[in-house]
């Protein structure tokens, strides 16, 4: 690899210090580098340029700005690189003070590339309408709106009725999400490597509500059911924990699989096991 584009999270990396600092590096092993011109702060995004070749995405910050720079290059299918700025760091896996042997290993082309899946999302509201909501690296989560009320939503999978639940919420995941909210409303952890989608509910108000974990190729919807006084329930969608779309009793969300993947790249032959007892014990 001898082209590299640096995403930076500004908030992690203010003054660009450690940015100019490995931008340095790769120039000064006769490759080259570029800074994206707007920073990862929030829902900005960045600039990807259109007409200049890029072997390389290096994102500098924690596991959200990874998600919010795989969105921004899922189109141009860019292999990525996370040199981590923040805490836990299970997609963004290179630490700082590690990122010259990462960047030497790449030069040198001493690595190899995990694909993982990604998830797609059409809102069908109950007007007949249609909203698509972002791709999705981690999960599609819909959440209630009200602060003191539940939500009813209905499972189907390929069309099948499955159950119904009242919750806080509902999270279809990918592998690469179970270690994210998933995991934090009781979900299983699952190899990354792997292809399927993970049904969690959020906070469900019952006891035999579980995870439910179906095929890469089904297709999961959950539809936004009435309340128990039959009354209208105001939801959200969101993606990847971006900004949520408004949903109500009737809408649809319908969840697949994307057509298209995130390269993330690794240097090191490290299990994703070894990876999480590193994280978690940390």
């Amino acid at each position: 690899m001898k082209n590299f584009l640096i995403i930076t999270n500004d908030k992690k990396d203010p003054q660009y210090t450690l940015t100019h600092e490995i931008s340095d590096y790769i120039e000064k092993k006769g490759a080259s580098a570029k800074i994206a011109a707007k920073s990862m702060d929030g829902e900005k995004g960045s600039i990807i340029p259109e007409n200049t070749p890029i072997d390389c995405v290096l994102v500098l910050g924690g596991d959200g700005t990874m998600l919010r720079a795989a969105k921004d290059i899922m189109d141009r299918q860019i292999p990525i690189l996370g040199i981590n700025l923040g805490t836990l760091g299970f997609l963004a896996d290179v630490e700082k003070d590690r990122y010259k042997e990462a960047i030497d290993a790449l030069i040198e082309d001493k690595f190899f590339i995990q694909e993982r899946m990604m998830l797609k999302a059409v809102i069908v509201h109950a007007n007949g309408e249609n909203a698509e909501v972002n791709a999705a690296l981690n999960d599609i989560v819909v959440t209630k709106k009200d602060l003191v009320k539940i939500i009813r939503v209905e499972i189907y999978v390929n069309g099948q009725y499955l159950y119904s639940i009242d919750a806080d919420g509902i999270i279809a995941s990918t592998p690469t999400g179970s270690t994210g909210y998933s995991m934090s409303a009781g979900g299983p952890i699952i190899n990354p490597s792997a292809s399927l989608i993970s049904i969690t509910p959020i906070c469900a108000h019952t006891m035999n509500i579980r995870t439910i974990v179906v095929g890469p190729d089904d297709i999961v919807e959950f539809v936004i059911g009435k309340g128990r006084d039959e009354d209208i329930l105001n939801a959200q969608v969101s993606s990847d924990g971006g900004a949520g779309i408004a949903v109500v009793t009737g809408d649809r969300i319908r969840i697949t699989r994307a057509g298209y993947s995130i390269k993330l790249i690794k240097t090191e032959e490290t299990s994703f096991l070894q990876t999480l007892n590193r994280k978690m014990s940390g």
